[in-house]
């Protein structure tokens, strides 16, 4: 009878060592971010997805629940699809990954996957440094589409607004007709505005960031297609930039008061 596998293979060897159970994993990404993943795989014939198409991080937060993924996706100020869901239905695409024991073995061993801090409810969570590998036989994945009805303002506030900021009984400065007292969140030079404002300006925040996004990604296009002698594109609907906007935070687009 020949060596077993975890005696010819130093990988499976040492993930068998650790006796580590197979794990399901989620991430959760806007519509649009799952398409262009799914178009990077099939243009440049990959088989990873690299960390920067899944997190603005030097890692992938992964949760064990899809739920949990979307949580973590609503958190974040530059997604304009986490903005929105306080008011609209929203549709997240949840990446179920699920790694044999092997897999989750020698991923621990490498470094690679770290566990991150619990949840508030103590739910467990993880870090992947490392692009998710869909082509290893290791690992199976799938898109789940998951309908979230909207959020409400005021749990949009508890994501996005400093509680140390806010201020029961005051006067927003943004609404023409506010004329009664309410909840505010203090902004520059001790100016008051109340959470419709701060949404309406995060969200054009998070639309601004999202046309810098695509300026840099099409300006990339056109310098790839003119070096390989293609006909550059017309210019897109983003070649303009933002236009400029007012903030509560500081007169300007930024964030730095938050």
């Amino acid at each position: 009878m020949g060596p077993s596998a975890a005696a010819t293979s130093p990988m499976l060897a040492g993930a068998r060592l650790l006796r580590v159970p197979a794990l399901r994993l989620y991430c959760a990404v806007t519509p649009s971010d799952s398409d262009e993943i799914n178009a990077a795989l099939e243009t440049q014939f990959c088989d990873e997805i690299p960390i920067g198409l899944l997190s603005r991080t030097d890692y992938i937060p992964l949760k064990t629940t899809p739920l949990a993924a979307i949580q973590l996706a609503l958190h974040q100020k530059s997604v304009k699809l986490g903005h929105l869901a306080a008011i609209k239905q929203s549709v997240w695409m949840v990446l179920e990954a699920t790694w044999s024991e092997e897999g989750v073995g020698y991923m621990f061993l490498k470094g690679w996957l770290k566990n991150d801090k619990p949840d508030a409810d103590g739910t467990k969570a993880y870090k992947l440094y490392h692009p998710l590998r869909i082509g290893s036989p290791m690992l199976q994945h799938d898109w789940l589409p998951v309908v979230v009805e909207s959020t409400g303002l005021a749990a949009w506030a508890e994501r996005h607004l400093p509680i140390h900021r806010v201020r029961m009984n005051e006067t927003c400065m943004g609404c023409p007709d506010c004329r009664g007292k309410q909840p505010t969140w203090v902004g520059s030079r001790n100016s008051h505005w109340c959470v419709q404002c701060w949404h309406k300006w995060l969200l054009q925040e998070a639309s601004e960031t999202f046309i810098a996004a695509m300026q840099k990604f099409e300006a990339k296009q056109a310098k790839e297609r003119e070096h390989a002698g293609l006909t550059v594109l017309e210019a897109s609907p983003w070649a303009n930039g933002p236009s400029s906007s007012t903030s509560p935070a500081t007169g300007s687009s930024s964030t730095s008061d938050l």
